[in-house]
């Protein structure tokens, strides 16, 4: 039987997904004011630490002293020395594991002065068989190719911030770690798991609307946390800001709540309520995923809404029916009972940020879909 197939693009995306995790790491445990920023100088950086992150799979995976995680890492630094002269530690942080008889085992323990010589004898050791090495001659060769602006000394000083967090946790435990993180205690164990991906959502989204430069704010996190902890502990949902930006498919807009916005007939909210309706969609998939229980207590939520709505309704043809009646007078009519409806579910809960005032909209329209409620007022409405 064939073995199954590796996803070399998911593998690939991995890496990234661990950067992510690392920062909510750094974050939640950094002190107030502490600003942690992603790709601009490196992996990640934070006021004193440049970080490379490198992540294998394989949790038996060695970092060799030929290997090109090390000597690009280290020529990327060599290339941005200026750049990098704030910074009193370079990490390079791996999930790879050293043996401790190796250049890269014994490097923590290592001086600068013998890091040098350990790190010179092994370049010319790499350099004088150029065909054995060809994934890393080009970045050796441009480490010792000084000049006018670099020179052995620059060399050595980069040589003496730089720091191998070797075995570190990889993907999977790291997550695990942060579900059980301790910042997190105050959030119900069932939620935590969701908690970590509103978080990662948030830096995530981060890369979207500021890549020019991804600073992730201590502060920023640690309240959004704050108002997601409470949100969710007062009966609330999680939101998730990285669905904000969402691009629902054309099926969305065949379901019969937007079908429905398009009979008022509103075409300008078309969109925006085909939006909020795929981003509650996602949102529960995500929540409650197969939990009847959960599922549950969204349809009791839709169902209270739905009471409300038809109530909302009800007052509308009372006041319609106060002056004469006509089609302009009807779609009028509708079209006030759409917003002031909206209106009225987005002003509830306790969380005031747009993923919720969307989610809420978004569980208008799920009841629409699922019920016979009509937005559009006609005079059978009136005579009932």
């Amino acid at each position: 039987m064939a073995s199954t197939a590796k996803n070399n693009a998911a593998l690939s995306q991995l890496g990234n997904l661990y950067q992510y995790l690392m920062v909510l790491k750094i974050c939640l445990e950094a002190p107030a004011g502490a600003i942690v920023n992603l790709e601009q100088l490196g992996d990640i950086t934070t006021a004193d630490y440049n970080y490379e992150i490198k992540h294998h799979e394989n949790p038996d995976h060695v970092l060799v002293d030929t290997h090109v995680d090390f000597w690009k890492t280290l020529k990327n630094w060599v290339e941005n020395y200026d750049l990098l002269k704030p910074f009193s530690n370079l990490v390079l942080l791996t999930s790879s594991i050293v043996r401790a008889e190796s250049m890269l085992g014994q490097w923590n323990a290592a001086v600068a002065k013998d890091r040098y010589g350990s790190l010179r004898k092994k370049a010319d050791e790499i350099l004088s068989k150029p065909g054995s090495y060809k994934t890393i001659i080009s970045y050796v060769q441009k480490i010792y190719e000084f000049d006018a602006g670099y020179d052995q000394d620059k060399l050595a000083c980069i040589l003496s911030r730089v720091t191998i967090k070797h075995s570190s946790d990889g993907a999977f435990k790291l997550y695990e770690g942060l579900v059980a993180h301790i910042a997190l205690s105050a959030v119900h164990v069932k939620h935590r798991a969701n908690m970590v991906r509103s978080l990662l959502g948030m830096i995530a989204i981060k890369g979207v609307t500021t890549p020019g430069s991804w600073d992730i704010e201590r502060d920023e996190l640690h309240n959004f946390l704050i108002a997601q902890t409470q949100e969710v502990n007062n009966g609330g949902v999680i939101c998730y800001p990285d669905l904000e930006r969402a691009v629902c498919g054309e099926d969305i807009f065949r379901h019969r709540c937007i079908e429905q916005v398009k009979f008022i007939p509103y075409e300008k909210q078309v969109f925006s309520a085909a939006q909020d309706y795929y981003y509650y969609t996602l949102t529960v998939g995500i929540t409650a995923g197969k939990d009847p229980v959960v599922l549950k207590e969204f349809q009791n939520t839709e169902k209270g809404i739905g009471t409300d709505l038809d109530l909302d309704k009800e007052n509308s043809c009372l006041e319609v029916a106060k002056a004469p009646i006509n089609e302009a007078a009807l779609i009028r009519a509708s079209k006030q009972l759409y917003v002031n409806s909206l209106r009225n579910v987005r002003a509830g809960g306790t969380d005031g940020s747009a993923e919720a005032k969307k989610f809420r909209r978004g569980m208008l329209h799920s009841y629409v879909n699922t019920s016979e409620f009509c937005w559009r007022i006609t005079e059978l409405d009136i005579d009932d």
